[in-house]
């Protein structure tokens, strides 16, 4: 039996006790050239293929990868548009579709930390806007600033290809992302099984063709980004609306303006409370089928 190289980093003399080095030096050589010659961070390129809907319930199994769609572009002689896109999930009911705000620096990794939670009640996608993250032109070969309109066609686009046939699609935005929400939703309410909404900004106007669509409202009192005084206006416009309001979530010694983001503090009852809702969704969207 050959014995265990570091076995022979007991023996006296001889070369035997550097072998353990050797092979550490030669293992990170190897991970470092595969890292620089197949590009480390870079994307990987998966053909978008539509997501369609499952017999079986559940998949046991999380599944996770990263791809592009492509997007028409006002001239598409000129300029192309792709779309980056990471996802995982259990390939199951239902699809949570997350929208990140058109601010610098913003990215699908925005909800980094909804990411665990989502993909195991169902599956999520978190795309980066054009001029965003990984997509195509991004933060460094913008060519012109687009505007929320173009981004929730966009976003629109994105859902028609990827879920052609299906009724089931959440989607998840917090404070103005909301509103290219509500445009994705117009443009697609077949699909659209409701929304989950983290402390939008928000007009009534944006909403009266979609007011039906259920609604997870999560807001926190201290929000100083979006004040938690609109919150009232919101559960006005829509029909359906469960809520889960937090009165205090920012430990000592942090800003308060991370109130913004709960899910930082709070993830263990948003995710339950996620549960609870699609639970009910899906209930109430039965009928639909059968329409």
């Amino acid at each position: 039996v050959m014995p265990s190289p570091f076995a022979r980093t007991l023996q006296k003399g001889g070369c035997g006790k550097w072998i353990p080095l050797v092979v550490i030096v030669v293992v990170v050589f190897l991970l470092a050239y595969l890292y620089y010659f197949t590009g480390g961070d870079e994307p990987k390129q998966f053909i978008a293929r539509p997501i369609t809907k499952r017999k079986d319930e559940l998949s046991a199994t999380i599944v996770a990868s990263t791809g592009y769609v492509t997007m028409p572009g006002v001239n598409s002689l000129v300029e192309q548009k792709e779309m980056f896109y990471s996802t995982a999930g259990l390939e199951s009911l239902p699809i949570f579709f997350l929208i990140h705000n058109d601010e610098k620096g913003a990215s699908g990794k925005d909800w980094g930390h909804m990411y665990e939670c989502l993909a195991n009640q169902g599956t999520y996608f978190a795309p980066d806007l054009i001029n965003h993250g990984k997509s195509r032109p991004g933060p460094t070969t913008m060519k012109r600033v687009i505007p929320v309109e173009e981004h929730a066609e966009s976003l629109s686009i994105f859902v028609r290809k990827m879920f052609p046939d299906r009724d089931d699609v959440i989607l998840v935005a917090k404070g103005e992302g909301a509103e290219m929400a509500f445009s994705v939703a117009q443009q697609n309410k077949q699909r659209i099984a409701g929304f989950i909404l983290f402390a939008p900004t928000f007009q009534s106007t944006w909403v009266e063709s979609i007011a039906d669509i259920p609604v997870l409202l999560v807001w926190a009192k201290q929000d100083q980004v979006v004040p938690f005084s609109g919150a009232s206006a919101v559960e006005r416009a829509f029909f359906d609306v469960q809520t889960l309001f937090f009165d205090s979530i920012i430990p000592e010694g942090v800003s308060k303006v991370e109130a913004h983001n709960p899910e930082k503090f709070k993830l263990e009852q948003i995710d339950i409370q996620i549960q609870d809702w699609v639970t009910y969704i899906r209930k109430y969207r039965a009928p639909k089928k059968d329409q």
